[in-house]
């Protein structure tokens, strides 16, 4: 892909998301390409539809977190400590620019993105249990500490913050809540 549809795909995202943004499920194609000024036909040049869309943004949220796992997981200059804290908290690159408040609509009006979404979460969990296991043989987490229980705690707590509203209730944005419920966890089972 070149340069210039490089820049194409991605005006059309961020068109999209802030479209999104403003009319959650309700946001259109037709309304994309107004505010880009280009013709919906260029649209599907390079998506399917909003499906494809949402597809693109997971799909590229996914890999770079799974590309900055495994960066802070091979970082020597990270204790076990530090690795496990910055690879619960990291920030995706659309994380500032989505609403995440609005990501509760998925669960209803696009039920295969949603389902799209927590497949991914669920995939993720590789150097987060390699760290674990780590720490309890360095002694950094408790010996008991339940691998399965805390990856389903964690994967649960991020589902949570789709909830409508919750965000705005607790005045917290996505990552200052996703940081409060990884500092959560930490205290939990740090030795």
């Amino acid at each position: 892909m070149t340069d210039n549809n490089r820049d194409v795909k991605m005006e059309i995202v961020h068109s999209f998301i802030s479209e999104f943004n403003k009319k959650g499920h309700k946001a259109t194609l037709d309304e994309v390409s107004s505010n880009i000024h280009i013709s919906k036909k260029t649209i599907y040049k390079y998506f399917s539809g909003k499906k494809d869309i949402y597809s693109f943004v997971l799909s590229a949220s996914s890999k770079y977190i799974h590309d900055a796992q495994a960066a802070i997981y091979n970082d020597n200059s990270l204790g076990t400590l530090e690795k496990f804290r910055k690879l619960l908290t990291i920030k995706t690159p659309f994380e500032d620019e989505l609403d995440m408040n609005r990501l509760h609509e998925l669960a209803e009006f696009e039920p295969e993105v949603y389902a799209e979404t927590m497949t991914a979460y669920e995939s993720q969990w590789f150097y987060f249990r390699e760290l674990l296991r780590q720490g309890k043989k360095e002694g950094v987490f408790k010996a008991d500490a339940n691998e399965e229980f805390l990856v389903g705690l964690f994967a649960s707590g991020m589902e949570m913050l789709y909830r409508p509203d919750l965000l705005s209730k607790t005045g917290m944005t996505y990552y200052q809540a996703i940081c409060y419920l990884a500092e959560t966890i930490i205290c939990g089972i740090c030795a």
